[in-house]
Protein backbone atom coordinates (compact mmCIF):
# COMPACT_ATOMS: atom_id res chain seq x y z
CA UNK A 1 0.00 0.00 0.00
CA UNK A 2 3.07 2.81 0.57
CA UNK A 3 3.96 2.29 -2.71
CA UNK A 4 0.34 2.98 -4.39
CA UNK A 5 0.82 6.07 -1.76
CA UNK A 6 4.03 7.16 -2.58
CA UNK A 7 3.26 6.64 -6.41
CA UNK A 8 -0.15 8.85 -6.10
CA UNK A 9 1.33 11.19 -3.95
CA UNK A 10 3.94 12.02 -6.79
CA UNK A 11 1.64 12.37 -9.79
CA UNK A 12 0.50 15.81 -10.93
CA UNK A 13 -3.27 16.43 -11.15
CA UNK A 14 -5.13 14.67 -14.05
CA UNK A 15 -5.67 16.59 -17.41
CA UNK A 16 -8.56 16.94 -18.93
CA UNK A 17 -9.44 15.19 -22.21
CA UNK A 18 -10.96 16.26 -25.82
CA UNK A 19 -14.57 14.38 -26.32
CA UNK A 20 -13.97 11.89 -29.52
CA UNK A 21 -18.35 11.45 -29.40
CA UNK A 22 -20.74 14.23 -29.88
CA UNK A 23 -22.46 14.72 -26.36
CA UNK A 24 -20.20 12.92 -24.61
CA UNK A 25 -21.42 12.38 -20.89
CA UNK A 26 -19.69 13.17 -17.87
CA UNK A 27 -18.86 10.16 -15.55
CA UNK A 28 -16.17 9.00 -13.07
CA UNK A 29 -14.54 6.14 -11.09
CA UNK A 30 -12.73 5.08 -8.45
CA UNK A 31 -9.95 2.56 -8.23
CA UNK A 32 -9.54 1.90 -4.71
CA UNK A 33 -6.91 -0.59 -3.30
CA UNK A 34 -7.18 -2.26 0.08
CA UNK A 35 -4.94 -4.48 2.13
CA UNK A 36 -5.50 -8.39 2.72
CA UNK A 37 -3.09 -10.59 4.15
CA UNK A 38 -0.07 -8.05 3.83
CA UNK A 39 -0.71 -7.48 0.04
CA UNK A 40 -2.42 -4.50 -1.84
CA UNK A 41 -5.59 -5.74 -3.38
CA UNK A 42 -7.93 -3.32 -5.66
CA UNK A 43 -11.71 -4.14 -6.44
CA UNK A 44 -13.35 -4.40 -9.36
CA UNK A 45 -17.44 -4.77 -10.05
CA UNK A 46 -18.64 -7.58 -12.21
CA UNK A 47 -21.50 -5.00 -13.98
CA UNK A 48 -24.97 -7.05 -14.04
CA UNK A 49 -25.79 -8.97 -16.50
CA UNK A 50 -28.81 -6.81 -16.82
CA UNK A 51 -27.01 -3.60 -17.40
CA UNK A 52 -28.00 -1.81 -20.25
CA UNK A 53 -24.44 -0.93 -20.50
CA UNK A 54 -21.54 -3.22 -20.69
CA UNK A 55 -23.46 -6.16 -19.09
CA UNK A 56 -21.22 -8.75 -17.47
CA UNK A 57 -17.97 -6.64 -18.23
CA UNK A 58 -15.47 -6.19 -15.44
CA UNK A 59 -15.08 -2.45 -14.56
CA UNK A 60 -14.90 -0.33 -11.43
CA UNK A 61 -17.15 1.34 -9.17
CA UNK A 62 -18.43 4.62 -10.51
CA UNK A 63 -21.28 6.48 -13.12
CA UNK A 64 -22.36 9.66 -14.66
CA UNK A 65 -22.10 13.12 -12.75
CA UNK A 66 -25.62 14.40 -11.10
CA UNK A 67 -26.10 18.19 -12.20
CA UNK A 68 -24.04 20.43 -10.26
CA UNK A 69 -21.81 17.42 -8.92
CA UNK A 70 -17.89 17.09 -9.16
CA UNK A 71 -16.65 14.17 -10.61
CA UNK A 72 -15.00 13.28 -7.16
CA UNK A 73 -18.14 14.03 -5.22
CA UNK A 74 -19.69 11.15 -7.82
CA UNK A 75 -17.01 8.67 -7.80
CA UNK A 76 -17.57 8.34 -4.38
CA UNK A 77 -21.34 8.45 -4.45
CA UNK A 78 -21.61 5.50 -7.23
CA UNK A 79 -18.68 3.58 -5.31
CA UNK A 80 -21.17 4.18 -1.79
CA UNK A 81 -24.38 2.94 -4.39
CA UNK A 82 -23.04 -0.07 -6.11
CA UNK A 83 -20.66 -1.67 -3.50
CA UNK A 84 -21.41 -0.13 0.25
CA UNK A 85 -17.92 1.27 0.41
CA UNK A 86 -18.47 5.10 2.52
CA UNK A 87 -16.65 7.83 1.39
CA UNK A 88 -15.38 8.55 5.04
CA UNK A 89 -13.48 5.13 4.78
CA UNK A 90 -11.86 5.92 1.41
CA UNK A 91 -8.67 8.01 1.56
CA UNK A 92 -8.81 9.66 -2.09
CA UNK A 93 -4.89 10.13 -3.53
CA UNK A 94 -4.81 11.19 -6.97
CA UNK A 95 -6.89 12.00 -9.96
CA UNK A 96 -5.55 10.47 -13.20
CA UNK A 97 -5.72 11.98 -16.77
CA UNK A 98 -9.70 12.24 -17.70
CA UNK A 99 -10.59 9.43 -20.59
CA UNK A 100 -12.79 10.06 -23.87
CA UNK A 101 -14.12 6.63 -24.48
CA UNK A 102 -15.77 5.86 -28.34
CA UNK A 103 -19.38 5.17 -26.82
CA UNK A 104 -19.26 8.86 -25.77
CA UNK A 105 -18.07 9.23 -21.97
CA UNK A 106 -15.72 11.82 -20.38
CA UNK A 107 -14.47 9.92 -17.33
CA UNK A 108 -12.40 10.73 -14.79
CA UNK A 109 -10.55 8.52 -12.93
CA UNK A 110 -9.55 8.63 -9.08
CA UNK A 111 -7.40 6.54 -6.74
CA UNK A 112 -7.65 6.01 -3.33
CA UNK A 113 -7.12 3.71 -0.40
CA UNK A 114 -9.17 1.66 2.13
CA UNK A 115 -7.74 0.34 5.67
CA UNK A 116 -8.35 -3.26 5.55
CA UNK A 117 -10.83 -5.07 3.29
CA UNK A 118 -14.38 -3.88 3.05
CA UNK A 119 -17.07 -5.15 3.77
CA UNK A 120 -19.28 -5.31 0.79
CA UNK A 121 -22.57 -4.60 -0.14
CA UNK A 122 -23.45 -4.70 -3.41
CA UNK A 123 -26.38 -3.13 -5.73
CA UNK A 124 -27.67 -5.92 -7.35
CA UNK A 125 -29.22 -3.89 -9.90
CA UNK A 126 -25.93 -2.89 -10.81
CA UNK A 127 -23.52 -5.05 -9.25
CA UNK A 128 -23.38 -8.88 -10.27
CA UNK A 129 -20.85 -9.07 -7.92
CA UNK A 130 -17.31 -7.95 -6.95
CA UNK A 131 -14.00 -9.25 -7.83
CA UNK A 132 -11.02 -8.08 -5.66
CA UNK A 133 -7.17 -9.32 -7.12
CA UNK A 134 -4.11 -8.57 -5.74
CA UNK A 135 -1.55 -5.73 -7.85
CA UNK A 136 1.28 -8.95 -7.34
CA UNK A 137 -1.33 -11.08 -9.77
CA UNK A 138 -2.15 -8.50 -11.97
CA UNK A 139 1.47 -7.92 -12.49
CA UNK A 140 1.98 -11.46 -13.63
CA UNK A 141 2.69 -11.94 -17.08
CA UNK A 142 0.51 -15.00 -17.42
CA UNK A 143 -2.04 -12.15 -16.21
CA UNK A 144 -1.36 -9.30 -18.30
CA UNK A 145 -0.96 -9.27 -22.08
CA UNK A 146 -2.00 -6.23 -25.06
CA UNK A 147 -3.92 -7.46 -28.10
CA UNK A 148 -5.16 -5.11 -30.88
CA UNK A 149 -8.86 -3.84 -31.14
CA UNK A 150 -10.07 -5.57 -33.83
CA UNK A 151 -10.18 -3.55 -37.18
CA UNK A 152 -7.98 -0.60 -35.37
CA UNK A 153 -4.49 -2.48 -34.58
CA UNK A 154 -4.49 -0.32 -31.52
CA UNK A 155 -2.97 -2.32 -28.80
CA UNK A 156 -5.63 -2.69 -25.37
CA UNK A 157 -4.22 -3.78 -22.49
CA UNK A 158 -6.16 -6.92 -20.82
CA UNK A 159 -5.76 -8.85 -17.74
CA UNK A 160 -7.42 -11.98 -16.38
CA UNK A 161 -8.89 -12.06 -13.62
CA UNK A 162 -10.09 -15.29 -12.83
CA UNK A 163 -12.55 -16.62 -15.15
CA UNK A 164 -13.52 -12.65 -16.29
CA UNK A 165 -11.06 -10.40 -18.75
CA UNK A 166 -10.68 -6.63 -18.04
CA UNK A 167 -9.60 -4.78 -20.99
CA UNK A 168 -10.65 -1.40 -22.83
CA UNK A 169 -10.82 1.42 -20.00
CA UNK A 170 -10.73 -0.95 -17.26
CA UNK A 171 -7.87 -2.64 -18.37
CA UNK A 172 -5.96 0.86 -19.05
CA UNK A 173 -6.47 1.77 -15.58
CA UNK A 174 -5.13 -1.45 -13.91
CA UNK A 175 -2.25 -0.91 -16.39
CA UNK A 176 -1.43 3.07 -15.32
CA UNK A 177 -2.16 1.53 -10.99
CA UNK A 178 0.62 -0.66 -11.59
CA UNK A 179 3.36 1.57 -13.12
CA UNK A 180 1.96 4.15 -10.72
CA UNK A 181 2.54 1.69 -7.85
CA UNK A 182 5.72 0.92 -9.26
CA UNK A 183 7.56 3.83 -10.17
CA UNK A 184 5.34 6.68 -9.24
CA UNK A 185 4.25 8.31 -13.17
CA UNK A 186 1.22 7.28 -15.62
CA UNK A 187 1.61 4.71 -17.88
CA UNK A 188 0.55 6.45 -21.52
CA UNK A 189 -1.87 8.80 -22.32
CA UNK A 190 -4.06 6.91 -25.08
CA UNK A 191 -6.96 7.00 -25.52
CA UNK A 192 -9.42 4.43 -24.87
Amino acid sequence: MSDVRAGCLRLPSGKSARPIAPNSVLSAVLIFVFNEAGEPHVALIERSHRSPNNPGELAFPGGILHPRESALTAALRETEEEVGVKSSDIEVLASLDEIATPSGFLVRPYIGLVTGRPDFLIDPTEVERVVTVSLAELALPSVHRQLPFPGTGVLLNHFDVGELNAWGMTGDLLAQLLTIAADGRRGDDRVA
